[in-house]
């Protein structure tokens, strides 16, 4: 079974267009060995600018000439969530309960139309293989979504679901596939909140998909670890983190311009630097 059938059993059939929202995640796994290590880590990157600004406004005394020491600073007005800003969320929530490195960013989506957004990277924990990590963010009012079974599926028989004390369904399972490489795993969370309109979908992989003939469903497989990169627990926390939202903080904005590589899904332009990014605009 390929990664796209796995990942459409995980989140149903019926949510809108899954195939093009993993297709870009497939083909990461074809450079999986051209990957390179990110150059800096960027978290924190919105705290550090605000603190300079709040520097910068003090006198000699330490207050500023015209306002008072217990003046507030603004926050920063909330933006739309785009591919950039999906990732760099992503990558802070999993920083948050797993110790690993990161590469390979993509993402797609927002603003403008629909909100839906999608963002994937791939993290190596410490001394062992990589995995893909995935997200996808939907509208759960939009029309399309009416009829999105909330179900397990007969398909996979390793999924339970259960009902959050704020009202949240959770459906969490796991898929298998025999592939020569091995057993590859996608372990899979998805969040149906009605309350704030938002259908999440996180899963991580132990290895790759790295494509293959699509005439003859046939996909070639790198397996570069026993169980996924995230346990069950870690991929059900990223899930159901009310940080996800069609509005963020701005400083994910900031973060998500600056993830290298970064690859824009569906552009065909390969892994691109910030720079390279601007540029195309």
């Amino acid at each position: 079974m390929k990664l796209e059938e796995m990942m459409r059993d995980a989140t149903d059939a019926t949510v809108v267009d899954l195939d093009r929202l993993t297709r870009g995640a497939t083909g990461q796994g074809r450079g999986i060995r051209r990957r390179r290590r990110l150059a800096g880590v960027v978290v924190g990157a919105g705290a550090v600018a605000a603190s300079v600004v709040a520097v910068s406004a003090l006198g000699p005394t330490g207050l500023g000439s015209d306002r008072s020491p217990d003046a507030a600073v603004e926050p920063a007005a909330p933006v739309p969530l785009d591919g950039p800003a999906t990732a760099a969320l992503l990558r802070a929530m999993v920083d948050d309960v797993a110790d690993g490195t990161f590469d390979a960013f993509s993402g797609q989506g927002a603003p403008g139309g629909s909100p839906d957004t999608h963002a994937t990277l791939h993290l190596t924990p410490p001394a062992q293989g990589s995995g893909l990590v995935e997200v996808s963010v939907h509208d759960l009012t939009d029309p399309d979504y009416a009829d999105t079974s909330r179900a397990c599926q007969r398909e996979t028989p390793e999924c339970t679901l259960v009902r959050l004390p704020n009202g949240d369904l959770l459906r969490t399972s796991i898929q298998r596939a025999d592939t020569p490489a091995g057993e590859f795993l996608v372990r899979s969370a998805v969040l149906f909140s009605d309350a704030r309109g938002l259908l999440v979908s996180v899963s991580a992989t132990n290895g790759f998909d790295l494509g293959g003939n699509e005439d003859l469903g046939r996909s070639e497989y790198e397996i570069t670890r026993h169980t996924a990169v995230l346990s069950a627990e870690q991929v059900r926390t990223v899930a159901t983190d009310t940080r996800w939202a069609f509005e963020v903080p701005a400083e994910y904005a900031e973060q998500g311009a600056e993830l290298a590589p970064y690859r824009v899904e569906d552009s065909g332009a390969g892994w691109l630097s910030p720079e390279e990014e601007a540029a195309l605009g």
